[in-house]
């Protein structure tokens, strides 16, 4: 990492972050089935990782301590800017790093407050980054500095291209887009009508 920042792909992520609050989180189910729900994007962290508050017995912690691959989904249709994120997602039982990333707006989703006992971290370390290229009309991949994991294969970012597999990439980004309570980039408003960051 360059020294005194990001390198420039995780600060080239950080960009394709900012403005959103609300991801949508998807993990597998121990039937096999896809579940998403929302989820307020607490931070990312200087290692590209991306952090949520939740519950620690939710049910979406059951199915990501059976299946750690999951998705996470931001889209603005306003912005024309849609970036989906793979990884591996693991709960963190840590009261200092909770109280550290605890915010105000967080009780609208989870009301017993930042000493609930059964408050914890979702953390998703991200592997492989896609967004879509208004230019160019395609989903493209993120070079792999700004991802971790068994992405050996993935084109650097000065050689970026239509990913390979585009059009399970661009599904993923239309499910998003129709599952995402609102298009807009502040969320000032959003309501979830079933918060992940509380029961999901």
């Amino acid at each position: 990492m360059p020294k005194g920042g990001l390198d420039p792909e995780r600060t080239r992520l950080r960009k394709l972050l900012k403005g959103f609050r609300v991801a949508m989180l998807t993990t597998v189910t121990p039937e096999g089935v896809l579940r998403s729900r929302p989820m307020v994007t607490v931070r990312m962290g200087t290692d590209g990782d991306v952090w949520f508050l939740t519950k620690a017995h939710a049910p979406k912690v059951g199915e990501v301590e059976e299946h750690r691959r999951v998705n996470v989904g931001y889209a603005s249709a306003k912005a024309r800017r849609y970036v989906s994120l793979s990884g591996s997602a693991s709960l963190v039982r840590d009261p200092a790093r909770v109280q550290a990333m605890w915010k105000r707006r967080h009780r609208k989703w989870l009301p017993e407050g930042k000493r609930d006992p059964d408050l914890a971290a979702l953390r998703v370390q991200v592997e492989r980054v896609e967004y879509w290229d208004e230019a160019s009309g395609t989903m493209v991949v993120l070079g792999k500095g700004a991802a971790r994991g068994p992405v050996e294969d993935e084109p650097r970012a000065a050689a970026r291209g239509p990913a390979e597999d585009e059009p399970r990439a661009a599904a993923r980004i239309a499910d998003a887009m129709k599952a995402i309570v609102t298009g807009s980039e502040g969320h000032a408003e959003e309501k979830p009508p079933t918060p992940g960051g509380a029961q999901g």
